[in-house]
């Protein structure tokens, strides 16, 4: 065995130390977790291919928008903690989306106008034409499918306190509907025409983290309903909802290896270039949206992640964005386990707990593969070095009797929803 270095030790989850392939300098080593190199940066990556980035031109340009401004927010919210407004970009940002769902508007309202002026059947056809354009391009209020369930206050009552307590101390209304499911995520969105909030949480996530990681994700989730961010960002997303659907029409991205620009067919060529010809002022517009909007959507989701470790420590909080790193954990082994004829869930309660090393290789591993938890998010390692770099929050003291009644009422859940994981595990 190779002699320990400094800042090179070997513990319970790396036992043994073992030369870099790369450079030939002692690194931990051990069964459970990736064996990494912290100079030459050997096998950050576990061997798995990176990622791979958006294919076309557009999407990748709204991902360097998003990178830019989740680079800038971070440096001003380092220098200065307290600076968070968010300032006129927002304000540019609701103007242009309002001017852009008005004037789809009032095309409709042109068209339609214009289509009634037909003779017989031309009349029909184009007013036909028109309501399904209307009904494909038309943003619609979000809405979860059957396969989620309702929890109800007098079937959980101990979840429905635990989720008002926190509501409290991030400063936010008690959602109006808490609601479980088998994806492994939890979200906060407004439901409905009438934008109730409702909290989802997916319980294979739920059973993946510890209680402190579960305070600091419903944390951050409650965070984004503080204040009318979440209502300005309605308009947003329904502005860029209908511009992404025309350019969608107008330039189909997912048909680009099918139909190539530069066709030998000159008809087929021709009618490419008109559409995409037309389709640029519409991608135009959504790139400066995109821009517009980017700088505020990072600060909201720094300034929740900085409402999450108030209530639930900083610690937890870096754990818990460590969670999300790297792919979607104890998925493997719960399919295992069903195939075993055993409890699935088991798989994700057993999960051992990230070591500071493992921490830091998926947080490198962001850096050099871009990894975001979703398109609005800043890039994860970001995010969790804001987090480090911030005020030192300790983690409040959890009541055990309060906990295990939780625990005792998501048993229920996890029961009822058991087969639809099964059936998920399957189609994995």
């Amino acid at each position: 065995m190779l002699q320990p270095t400094e800042g090179v030790e070997a513990g319970p989850d790396y036992p043994d130390l073992r030369p870099c392939p790369s450079c030939g300098a002692p690194v931990p080593d051990g069964p459970t977790f990736t064996t990494w190199c912290d100079g030459c940066g050997w096998n950050v990556d576990g061997g798995d291919p990176a990622d791979p980035r958006p294919r076309h031109v557009f999407a990748r340009l709204h991902q360097r928008i998003v990178d830019r401004a989740a680079g800038r927010v971070h440096a001003r919210l380092a220098a200065a903690p307290d600076d968070v407004r968010s300032g006129s970009p927002r304000r540019a940002a609701v103007a242009l989306a309002s001017a852009v769902i008005l004037g789809c508007v009032l095309a409709v309202a042109g068209i339609a106008w214009w289509a009634l002026t037909l003779p017989g059947w031309w009349r029909l056809v184009a007013l036909g034409v028109l309501a399904f354009a209307v009904v494909a391009l038309a943003p619609r209020p979000a809405r979860l499918d059957d396969r989620s369930l309702v929890v109800e206050p007098d079937v959980s009552p101990h979840l429905h306190a635990l989720v008002d307590d926190l509501a409290g101390k991030v400063g936010v209304a008690t959602p109006a509907e808490v609601r479980v499911d088998t994806s492994y995520n939890m979200a906060v969105l407004l439901q409905g025409w009438r934008l109730r909030p409702t909290l989802l949480i997916g319980l294979p996530l739920w059973s993946a983290l510890e209680p402190a990681e579960r305070l600091a994700i419903l944390g951050h989730e409650l965070g984004h309903l503080r204040g009318r961010d979440t209502h300005a960002s309605q308009v947003v997303w329904a502005g860029q909802h209908l511009l992404h659907g025309i350019t969608e029409v107008l330039w189909p991205f997912d048909a680009d290896e099918h139909i190539a620009l530069w066709s030998w067919r000159p008809l087929l060529w021709v009618t490419n270039a008109f559409q995409r010809l037309v389709a640029l002022p519409f991608l135009g517009l959504s790139l400066a949206l995109s821009r517009l909007d980017a700088t505020t959507r990072q600060r909201n989701e720094y300034l929740a992640d900085r409402r999450a470790t108030a209530v639930a420590g900083t610690e937890a909080m870096v754990a818990a964005l460590a969670g999300v790193l790297g792919p979607d954990r104890g998925l493997v082994s719960a399919s295992a386990a069903m195939r075993r004829g055993e409890d699935p869930w088991s798989a994700f309660e057993g999960l051992p707990r990230r070591p500071e090393r493992e921490v830091e290789r998926l947080c490198r591993l962001s850096e050099l593969e871009g990894h975001h938890a979703g398109d609005s998010h800043p890039p994860t390692h970001l995010r969790i070095a804001l987090v480090r770099e911030g005020r030192t929050v300790t983690a409040p003291a959890l009541d055990p009797a309060c906990w295990s009644a939780v625990q005792t009422e998501m048993d229920h859940w996890r029961r009822e929803l058991r087969p639809q994981l099964e059936d998920d595990l399957l189609l994995q």
